[in-house]
C-alpha cells in the first residue's frame, strides 16, 4: 500500500483521484497540504470521493494535523 502526498497548489488532488480509480486498493492514504488561507472546495470534493473509495485522506493546513492522522490510522506509532 502506499500513502500519497501532496498539497491544493496545482494538480495533485485530481491526479490522486485518477490512481485511486485505476488502482483501488493500492493507496492507503493520501494527504494534502492546504497552501491558501481557505480549503479549496475542488479539493474537497474530490477528497470526499477518495473516502467513498475507502481511501482514507487528510487536508490539513500544519503539519502536526498530518502526524495526528496518520498515528490514527497506524501509518505511525
Amino acid at each position: 500500500e502506499y500513502v500519497l502526498l501532496g498539497d491544493d497548489s496545482q494538480h495533485d488532488p485530481f491526479l490522486y483521484e485518477a490512481i485511486c480509480k485505476i488502482f483501488p486498493v493500492t493507496v492507503k492514504a493520501i494527504y494534502i497540504r492546504q497552501t491558501t488561507k481557505s480549503k479549496k472546495e475542488k479539493t474537497i470534493a474530490v477528497l470526499k470521493n477518495l473516502e467513498s473509495l475507502k481511501v482514507s485522506v487528510c487536508y490539513f493546513k500544519h503539519s502536526s494535523e498530518a502526524i495526528a492522522h496518520s498515528k490514527s490510522i497506524g501509518i505511525i506509532p
